[in-house]
């Protein structure tokens, strides 16, 4: 046993949370529940598109895993400063997708 080398790896992990999901679910559920899955695509392909994945969901929270914390900052960061944000949150976010999804 002391002869094997332990594998090592460092995982950066991004978690999401929908602000006020459950006071949503009670006022809309099925309405909610379709907000939530359009929203979840849309983090879906900012995680893709830093080499992030999601690895866990559970309810209104999604966790992602990146390799690199300097990818996952990008990811965070991105959509405000890039106009993709302002974009989405105008066509859909903030129309259909509240409650928002904050990032810890």
């Amino acid at each position: 046993m002391a002869n094997k080398e332990i594998e090592r790896k460092i995982a950066v992990i991004f978690a999401t949370d929908v602000v006020g999901y459950s006071k949503s679910i009670e006022k809309n559920e099925d309405q909610t529940i379709k907000n939530f899955r359009v929203c979840k695509k849309i983090l879906e392909d900012l995680f893709q598109e830093h080499d992030g994945r999601i690895f866990n969901t559970a309810g209104d929270s999604v966790l992602a895993e990146f390799s690199s914390a300097v990818s996952a900052v990008i990811c965070a960061t991105k959509p405000a400063l890039s106009g993709w944000w302002a974009r989405a949150a105008v066509q859909y976010w903030w129309s259909r997708c509240y409650p928002m999804i904050r990032c810890y």
